[in-house]
């Protein structure tokens, strides 16, 4: 009937002017032509190809640069398929991305150097480190763990949690930890004790026994070191972020120094 216009049909209001009575003509066709001129078809018609261009981008890629930039990383787990077995898994692992650099503290040293995001993976060349001599076994894991970061891919990133999958297939997870503003902020080293005991405030809670200096006495911290996880029998000399904000102090992590078994001589 009409080859060349769409299967539409408008529904043209009229008056027949014999009778004075108004009716609805169904017989009035909508060309292409017309159907475009009808400003809300065009705006639907902009919605379906804005949707299926971002369809078509990863949600990786437009989130990963902005958010490893906004917080700290502390590793939760490192994993194979195979359940090979790590050694020295016990040491916190913080990554930070700040601007163009990479901080990567695996335990015993820590390195810097700039890196790069290209198609979600994490690459850089020479990282520049601290001299710590630290246990044998404690300097291998810092040079396995740094070789695995590199060329590692972003599986997936959010808010809270940033997962990569290594070359050799190693799977490594991390906890996101908020930003600190450097402002104000005072630098503390304190030796955790192996053993937790009674807080002073709400005593049912168990909390860390920390020692502020060499000279000073054993006492109790009430508060939470954000980011830190103690473990029963481990002794700790960490590096510890105060924050005070209206008389309100908080405590945040920011590396561990040395660790050792209890009995065991501190590297």
């Amino acid at each position: 009937m009409y080859p060349y216009k769409l299967l539409f049909w408008h529904r043209k209001y009229a008056v027949n002017h014999y009778t004075s009575k108004s009716y609805y003509d169904f017989k009035y066709p909508i060309t292409y032509k017309g159907l475009m001129q009808y400003s809300y078809f065009k705006h639907l018609l902009l919605s379906v190809l804005l949707i299926l261009l971002i369809g078509c981008i990863s949600p990786t890629h437009l989130s990963s640069k902005s958010l490893l930039g906004q917080y700290r990383w502390v590793m939760q787990e490192f994993s194979h398929p195979d359940n090979l077995s790590i050694k020295n898994k016990q040491h916190i692992v913080r990554l930070d991305f700040d601007k163009q650099n990479i901080i990567i503290a695996p335990g015993c040293n820590r390195f810097t150097g700039a890196f790069s995001t290209t198609n979600n993976i994490i690459s850089f060349d020479d990282l520049s480190s601290t001299k710590v001599r630290c246990r044998q076994s404690s300097m291998e894991w810092d040079q396995f763990l740094v070789k695995e970061i590199n060329n590692a891919k972003i599986t997936k990133i959010g808010t809270d949690y940033l997962i990569l999958q290594s070359q050799n297939n190693y799977r490594i997870v991390f906890k996101s930890l908020p930003k600190i503003d450097t402002k104000g902020v005072t630098a503390h080293l304190w030796d955790i004790s192996p053993k937790m005991i009674n807080c002073n405030i709400d005593t049912i809670k168990q909390c860390l026994r920390i020692k502020k200096s060499p000279i000073s006495e054993w006492e109790i911290l009430d508060e939470n070191i954000e980011g830190f996880v103690f473990k029963e029998g481990q002794s700790y000399r960490i590096r510890v972020l105060e924050t005070r904000n209206k008389n309100q102090q908080r405590y945040y992590f920011d590396t561990i120094i040395s660790q050792a078994l209890v009995g065991t001589r501190q590297p």
